[in-house]
């Protein structure tokens, strides 16, 4: 595949861990996207728009704020939860899709940045359905499997700055992510767990606070239609490979109204206790 290998993606399934009875992957670290058909001068035009856009007033930002259970616009994450402490973060949320997005919630300054935005989203797009194909082929798949079925590919690209403060959890421990220059890392989603049946792993992570050097990362989301509803590959459901999760409406999924470990296939639930007993293996929670 020209432009991005699916050496790593495959090693990584190849090579996952034996969890509850199925093949999971979690590839620690995370794979990157290097030599994907975008310039390095681009990546950085997109850093450094991003970065004048945070340096302005607050004034000036708050033109484009959005509201307190809003995803689009300027401000902190959303607390979809009573009582969940709230993410220290400065956030841009723009939905570039030309269909769906709000020219309102765009902000007018840097001037530069629509320009910049635009050009790299469309550069995404085509990074994206290689990686997609990649994926697919690691699992002996049609190539366009994910594609056909989805609008949205299941995960996140995102382009980081020098500061190393992104961490995933794995076994019990925080890993810290390098950073590589000029290249984009690829995390799994929620959602691409779901479609593969359990196979890739998204993982738990954050991004540590720094009280010395602030961090800026420019990351794109890939999901599906709020109106699809999603659900394991049937070609990955098997005997060896049991149907884990239900299918599940992503628009419910995404507002925080339905997390990952409900979605688990209650039947599956099930086998993987009696397996516990018989095996001794450590328990999955069906709540």
């Amino acid at each position: 595949m020209e432009g991005i290998s699916i050496a790593a993606i495959q090693a990584c399934t190849r090579n996952g861990p034996k969890w509850g009875g199925t093949t999971s992957t979690l590839c620690l670290p995370p794979p990157y996207a290097i030599n994907y058909g975008t310039s390095s001068s681009l990546l950085d035009k997109v850093r450094q728009v991003a970065r004048e856009f945070f340096e302005q007033p607050m004034e000036q930002k708050k033109i484009i704020s959005k509201g307190v259970e809003e995803f689009e616009g300027y401000g902190a994450d959303p607390v979809p939860e009573e009582g969940q402490s709230l993410d220290w973060s400065d956030r841009l949320f723009l939905d570039v899709s030309e269909d769906t997005r709000k020219p309102s919630l765009w902000p007018e300054n840097p001037s530069s940045l629509r320009d910049a935005v635009e050009e790299y989203s469309a550069k995404m797009r085509e990074a994206t359905n290689l990686i997609s194909k990649a994926i697919a082929k690691s699992l002996d798949l049609e190539e366009n499997c994910f594609l056909n079925q989805f609008d949205g590919s299941g995960y996140i690209i995102i382009l980081q700055d020098d500061v190393e403060r992104l961490q995933v959890h794995h076994d019990g421990k925080w890993f810290t992510i390098s950073t590589i220059s000029h290249a984009l890392l690829v995390l799994m989603g929620d959602q691409m767990d779901i479609m593969t049946n359990g196979i890739f792993k998204s993982p738990v992570h954050r991004v540590l606070a720094n009280s010395k050097r602030e961090r800026i990362s420019v990351a794109m989301f890939y999901t599906p239609e709020p109106n699809k509803e999603i659900g394991p590959e049937q070609s990955l459901v098997n005997e060896e490979q049991p149907r884990y999760y239900a299918d599940t409406h992503w628009k419910y999924y995404q507002r925080g109204m339905r997390a990952i470990h409900v979605a688990k296939d209650i039947t599956v639930v099930a086998r993987l206790l009696e397996s516990r007993a018989l095996n001794k293996i450590k328990p999955i929670d069906a709540n």
